[in-house]
C-alpha cells in the first residue's frame, strides 16, 4: 500500500491540477494523527512523511513557528507546482500542517 502512495507521487502535476481546478485550498481538513503512518523525516527542518491510511496518499506533516502565516499563503495561492494544502493536524498543543509530498529533488540538490 505505501507503494501505491509513491506511485501517485509520480502523476502529471499540471493534469492533476487541472482535475481539481475549481477546488480551492481553503476547504481544509482537520486531521488526528491515527490518521496516518509516520515513515521517515525528510529535512533536517520540521518536516516528516507519513502515510495517509484512509486516502493511500504520502503526505508532508510540517511544523513550524509560523503556521499561520504558512497556512494563510496555501489558503491563498493555487498553482500547480506548489503543494496541495489538505488541513492540519493537532498533536497536543502543536498544530501541523498536512500537505501533498512532491517526490523528486530539492534545490540543494
Amino acid at each position: 500500500m505505501i507503494h501505491e502512495g509513491y506511485a501517485k507521487t509520480y502523476e502529471d502535476r499540471t493534469e492533476k491540477f487541472k482535475k481539481r481546478s475549481g477546488i480551492c485550498n481553503k476547504k481544509s481538513s482537520q486531521y488526528d494523527k491515527s490518521d496516518f503512518i509516520y515513515l521517515r523525516n525528510i529535512m533536517p527542518s520540521k518536516c516528516d512523511l507519513f502515510y495517509h491510511i484512509e486516502e493511500e496518499q504520502l503526505v508532508i506533516i510540517k511544523t513550524n513557528p509560523l503556521i499561520k502565516r504558512e497556512k494563510n499563503n496555501y489558503e491563498n495561492i493555487s498553482h500547480p507546482f506548489i503543494p496541495i494544502f489538505y488541513g492540519t493536524m493537532k498533536d497536543g498543543q502543536r498544530t501541523s500542517l498536512v500537505i501533498e509530498y512532491i517526490n523528486g529533488q530539492t534545490f540543494d540538490n
